[in-house]
């Protein structure tokens, strides 16, 4: 799903961080983290959804967070039967930008089984 679609979807809820993010955490990691980290620890969240490397060993180590990925989540929708493969969908990230290396798109792949 793209900006445009997310923008437009009827269960996707836009919001503002409404608390102060930590300067520390700003430091650390980018703008768009810190305010995901931020509000989900504000708000008592049961999931972050969040790739940065680094922002998820925050979210998990220094805010008890628990945090999912983009290909964690292609992998659980794999299990449920909503998608057929996982490295397809992988391969049209990279194509579209998304950074994955071979070394990661191999891990998911096992990890998914395929």
């Amino acid at each position: 799903m793209g900006a445009a679609e997310l923008r437009t979807a009827s269960w996707a809820i836009r919001t503002t961080v409404d608390v102060p993010i930590d300067r520390l955490l700003a430091e650390e990691v980018g703008p768009g983290e810190a305010a995901a980290i931020t509000l989900a620890a504000a708000r008592g969240a049961r999931l972050l959804l969040i790739d940065d490397k680094k922002a998820r060993r925050i979210a998990e180590l220094a805010y008890q967070l628990p945090v999912r990925g983009v290909a964690g989540c292609l992998i659980l929708a794999k299990r449920k039967g909503l998608i057929e493969a996982v490295v397809p969908l992988l391969q049209q990230m990279r194509s579209a930008g998304y950074f994955l290396s071979d070394r990661l798109i191999e891990m998911i792949r096992h990890a998914a089984g395929e």
